[in-house]
């Protein structure tokens, strides 16, 4: 929503600790989950035990993470500067900005495949895809060609 600095970006190796963390803990006993060290030992241990092939799949969810987070300070920074611009006097003409235009170009509505995903390939890209939605502009009365698409206008009572 723009109204609060977004999170910042992650690694690919936090990513995979945070994915795999419950995992590990739930394979020790009670005593060993509570041991931070043991924990964060075991998963360093699993990462480096990772082919090249897995560990690409977590790069890219780091590279769509970048692409997330840059795209969300894009949009918040570009809510701030309206705040700002309102408390001001005039409104000035302000030359449009590129990043308007990278926000149209980037492409964050599918993150690359989770590993556990990659594993069940019978899933569509529908439902892996997660949306940003993007500003669109609304279809004018004129533009609607079929009169059952048309929507009646509201009656003012006076």
């Amino acid at each position: 929503d723009a109204s609060e600095p977004p999170r910042d970006h992650k690694k690919a190796f936090t990513l995979f600790c945070n994915a795999t963390r419950r995992e590990v803990k739930s394979s020790l006993d009670s005593a060993s989950r509570k041991d931070k060290s043991k924990v964060n030992g075991i998963l360093k241990e699993r990462w480096f035990g990772l082919d090249a092939d897995e560990k690409a799949v977590w790069k890219k969810w780091q590279e769509w993470d970048e692409r997330r987070y840059n795209y969300q300070v894009r949009l918040y920074e570009r809510k701030n500067k309206k705040k700002q611009q309102k408390g001001k006097g005039s409104p000035k003409k302000r030359k449009a900005s590129t990043a308007n235009e990278e926000a149209t170009k980037m492409d964050l509505s599918t993150p690359p495949a989770s590993p556990a995903k990659q594993a069940v390939e019978s899933t569509t890209k529908s439902e892996n895809a997660m949306s940003i939605p993007k500003k669109g502009k609304r279809p004018l009365d004129s533009d609607i060609t079929s009169p059952t698409m048309s929507i009646p206008k509201k009656k003012r009572h006076f």
